[in-house]
């Protein structure tokens, strides 16, 4: 969905973030949530950057101090949970199964569940192609941010 080349550059932006328990995606404190990280790695273009970020997760469900079930919203720093226990949205976690086709087509073909009215699960991705052109291709954009008020105009 990403050009490779802002992938790569958001790759070595979160390289220089990444905490001993994960990589801080709340801009609140050195926040992150558990299946914000895991998506943010499927971002990566290889697998070395996939790991690196992923590799935080379990190092944090093994050394942090909570015994509770899977929080998905903690800090990176000190591996502290920050209220949130047990919720569905952990299980986020498994998509990058769904990068690995091989993965995918075992477990898939594995469901002997009726499909009643719910869609087919999709053996092979879909296909995706560009419908509109993005501004990285045509008359780039400028993007600015301000902590201020800006200018009339």
């Amino acid at each position: 969905m990403f050009p490779p080349e802002v992938v790569e550059k958001e790759m070595v932006y979160y390289a220089g973030k990444l905490n001993r328990y994960g990589l801080p995606l709340d801009s609140r404190r050195d926040y992150t949530k558990l299946g914000w990280e895991v998506w943010t790695a499927m971002l990566a273009n290889n697998d070395t950057d996939f790991r690196w970020i992923v590799e935080a997760c379990p190092r944090w469900a093994n050394e942090g101090s909570h015994r509770c079930p899977m929080s998905d919203w903690y800090d990176t720093v000190t591996g502290n949970r920050e209220g949130l226990t047990a919720r569905s949205v952990v299980g986020g976690v498994f998509i990058g199964l769904l990068r690995d086709r091989q993965v995918w087509k075992k477990y898939a073909s594995r469901d002997k569940t009726p499909l009643g009215k719910w869609a087919a699960i999709p053996i092979d991705p879909p296909k995706m192609r560009q419908i509109a052109t993005t501004a990285d291709k045509k008359r780039p954009a400028v993007w600015r941010y301000t902590t201020q008020q800006p200018a009339e105009g």
